[in-house]
């Protein structure tokens, strides 16, 4: 499904102007049934070709004489008998033919990559809530350049497979023009686009690459499948930065000691029999992998791409490829052997494969691989200039709708109650003939800007909501509170290189561990505890899950579910929260992994001029979309529009700004249907800003924070979690017990979520040693009982000497 920016094929010239396209497309939306969000189709008419390929409706395509004999049509009678079944028989049955493929109820989402033949879109089915990628094909290019075996192949070897690290078919299908392969959609991107960023991974990097790779090679070959276009740019990354080899479209079947002829790939991934024009066989792909390895680590091919393939060839037999220096030599023997130039030597089976030096350590069972993330590449993929690298200098927003209809495409999608009046392009209310009301002919047509009632869908069933309640009223139960054990890897070497400890993956095991196999006495008082990614899937020293552990306790497992924060252009430093690509499906699979509730953190800040109107509504949207999406996998979200305290703005400020942001947040929740009551509300707590001259008292701060909750939070929302949000831990458990105190009415159960005031202290006892656990707990336990007392407002303070008192603020938090 990726790009094929590199693969060696003639081009068909450009054709005439923009009108034989805008009619080559005019079924586009009919025969797949995609509604289109109206922001992706305002182009201008100058970008109406879709990758300079003419569609049937214009001219008439070059297509040989025998597929036309084919569909029992001949060259001058194409445009009259397109719609003649011969064109539907000749791709079936690889691909079945749908008259109403709509019924799936799909919507294109955005643009993914230019194909060989037509465009990939990223869609979403509505009814499963799930997203793929769609590879469009025109069935004109198909034709014209004689490829019809190949496409109906690509489709064949896709279904037969079913590998862990092999891009999943999920359907297939034609209509009168175009063919349609869907696959899973995989928001990280591809291989490519992270060795753009990095330059050179790491041996230890690409040594999980080379197991996962070659365990999926080993797979297919002894399937008898040949891939033949193994490359950077199709390899796919999941969520947990593990691989996908995809694109199929040059694959054949070919059994053990088969031979192959056709010269095909990527050219300077192609091994020197592809390049001569064969035979060949499965050791191509070995070579390929080869110059894969080669390159993630260097940073650059051994041997630069040549204009044609007999000038590669040339290259490619002169060049010694010889091993640099730097690599180690477990590594320049696996290279070696994967870059012999004659192929009955080269290594190409995975036992001996999997006998290389290079891999001693290294499991080969898919479930093991699996388990870790790889962290260099969800590191890498927090970075802002991830989506220009992906993009590769192409301005893909407008690639893909070159040609589309317009007028189908600014229409909104059909549904029972709301259709669109054609001539006055204004929205008509229509009565749903399920509902109370029988069908009117005299349905009332609104002015555009007027606001629409229209009926509400069920977002939920009574079952989920009721699981959702009742999680969420566990999570708060009386006295219960949230210990937000989520720091990401850069967030926990903060905290770990003050007290000498060294930012590696078994020490931040071993300190969640202290904190999580605390005795009995923190199970009265921590009724969630919110996981990092990397946190869920470790385990014990006893090989127990960290997930279990806490299950087992009566403890409600949660996740961080967020991307982190990037900046909002056109702002004063504004943030939006990214991370809603591919949610639902990393919802799905950490509620089979044992979470049940989530967060997802918005930061906003208080100066002169903001927080700006834009960025109130953009995080409320997200906090919204992110919320729906949760309660949709069964998972109860944490809404946390977090207010930073830095500056020096007063008491009164903090209030009318925090009053402003929820009642936003609630709008935007409303809007989006989410249901209150299996949700919970993570705020800051309303303190002045933290160079403020003026020292506010907990009621003072108590009063301003319910009096805020009061006027913005509806009484359905089951609990608040505040955030400590850079006070000191005893100042986080004063401040909450003067809440749970304040003489107002509180529908809510008010209690804490605290990861810097639950942990700092245990933190500093700790200090990576071994001997210190025990004190390290202890003082956890100590913290994690105080705001326990003070969620039910029976605290009373011990004063805030040592380090329960030691301010715990840090400048634009970010975590």
């Amino acid at each position: 499904m990726g790009a094929d920016g590199s693969k060696q094929r003639k081009r068909h010239a450009e054709g005439q102007e923009n009108e034989h396209f805008v009619s080559g497309w005019r079924s586009f939306l009919s025969s797949m049934g995609l509604s289109i969000p109206a922001g992706l189709c305002r182009l201008s008419p100058s970008a109406l070709r879709l990758g300079q390929r003419r569609m049937i409706q214009g001219k008439p395509s070059e297509i040989p004489e025998h597929v036309l004999r084919l569909a029992g049509v001949g060259p001058d009678k194409l445009r009259a008998e397109w719609n003649l079944p011969g064109f539907i028989t000749m791709f079936l049955p690889e691909f079945p033919h749908r008259t109403v493929p709509g019924q799936e109820h799909f919507q294109v989402l955005g643009y993914i990559a230019k194909g060989s033949f037509g465009p990939i879109l990223k869609v979403k089915d509505k009814a499963k809530q799930k997203t793929y990628a769609v590879k469009v094909i025109p069935k004109s290019e198909i034709l014209r350049l004689g490829v019809l075996e190949q496409s109906k192949e690509e489709v064949i070897v896709q279904r037969q497979v079913r590998h862990p690290f092999v891009h999943d078919l999920q359907d297939c299908w034609q209509t009168q023009r175009h063919l349609y392969i869907m696959c899973d959609y995989c928001s990280t991107g591809d291989l490519y686009t992270y060795w753009q960023m990095i330059g050179q991974f790491t041996e230890n990097a690409v040594r999980v690459f080379a197991a996962e790779l070659g365990s999926a090679l080993g797979f297919l070959h002894d399937f008898g499948i040949i891939h033949r276009d193994v490359k950077m740019e199709n390899i796919l990354l999941t969520d947990n930065g593990h691989l996908r080899l995809a694109d199929f479209g040059l694959s054949r079947r070919l059994e053990r000691g088969g031979r192959a002829f056709t010269i095909c790939g990527t050219i300077q991934y192609m091994a020197p029999e592809v390049l001569s024009g064969g035979p060949y066989n499965h050791a191509a792909d070995w070579w390929s992998l080869g110059i894969l390895l080669f390159s993630l680590v260097t940073g650059k091919f051994p041997v630069p791409p040549e204009p044609d393939h007999c000038s590669m060839l040339r290259k490619v037999r002169s060049f010694p490829y010889e091993i640099p220096l730097s690599f180690s030599p477990p590594l320049a023997l696996l290279i070696t052997e994967l870059l012999c130039k004659t192929p009955s030597r080269r290594l190409k089976t995975l036992d001996r494969y999997k006998r290389q030096t290079f891999f001693h350590g290294t499991t080969f069972d898919l479930a093991l691989l699996q388990r870790q993330p790889v962290e260099v590449i969800l590191e890498l993929r927090e970075r802002p200039d991830r989506a220009a690298k992906a993009r590769r200098g192409l301005t893909l927003s407008l690639q893909p709708l070159k040609g589309f209809d317009y007028d189908a495409l600014l229409s909104p999608p059909a549904t029972p109650d709301t259709q669109l009046d054609g001539n006055t392009q204004t929205y008509t209310a229509v009565p749903s003939e399920t509902g109370p009301s029988a069908p009117s002919a005299h349905s009332e047509t609104r002015h555009p800007s007027a606001a629409i009632m229209t009926h509400q869908y069920p977002a939920l069933t009574p079952e989920q909501k009721k699981e959702l309640q009742e999680i969420a009223e566990r999570i708060v139960s009386p006295g219960k509170g949230i210990l937000a054990a989520d720091e990401s890897t850069g967030s926990m070497g903060k905290r770990l290189n003050p007290i000498g400890v060294e930012n590696t993956e078994e020490n931040r095991r071993r300190y969640r561990q202290l904190l999580f196999t605390a005795d009995q006495r923190i199970d009265s008082c921590i009724g969630g505890v919110i996981f990092f990614h990397e946190t869920l899937y470790q385990n014990t020293d006893d090989g127990t899950s960290f997930a279990k552990l806490i299950k087992d306790r009566g403890i409600v497992v949660g996740i961080k579910v967020d991307k982190g924060v990037v900046p909002l252009a056109g702002t004063n430093g504004e943030t939006t929260t990214q991370g809603l690509d591919g949610l639902s499906e990393r919802c799905a699979q950490y509620k089979k992994d044992g979470a049940d509730f989530a967060k997802w953190r918005s930061v906003l800040k208080i100066s002169d001029t903001t927080p700006s109107e834009l960025a109130i509504l953009e995080n409320a949207n997200v906090l919204a979309r992110y919320a729906s999406i949760c309660q949709q996998n069964g998972i109860v979200p944490i809404v946390e529009p977090e207010i930073l305290p830095d500056g020096e703005h007063d008491l009164k400020r903090t209030q009318y700004v925090t009053e402003k942001v929820l009642a936003a947040v609630y709008k935007a929740l409303s809007d989006h249907h989410v249901y209150l009551e299996g949700t919970l509300l993570k705020p800051n707590m309303v303190t002045a800003g933290h160079s403020c001259s003026t020292k506010y008292s907990s009621e003072e701060i108590a009063m301003a924070t319910v009096t805020a909750l009061r006027r913005t939070v509806p009484p359905a929302v089951t609990g608040v979690t505040f955030l400590s949000g850079g006070q000191s831990e005893e100042e986080a458990s004063v401040n909450l017990n003067s809440i749970n105190t304040c003489p107002l009415a509180k529908p809510w159960a008010l209690t804490f979520s605290y990861g810097r005031a639950l942990q700092a202290s245990a933190l500093n006892a700790w200090k990576g040693e071994l001997s210190n656990e025990k004190a390290a707990t202890e003082e956890f336990i100590k913290r994690a009982e105080a705001n326990g007392q003070a969620a039910l407002g029976k605290y009373e303070s011990s004063g805030s000497a040592g380090a329960t008192g030691k301010s715990l603020y840090v400048a634009n938090h970010a975590y």
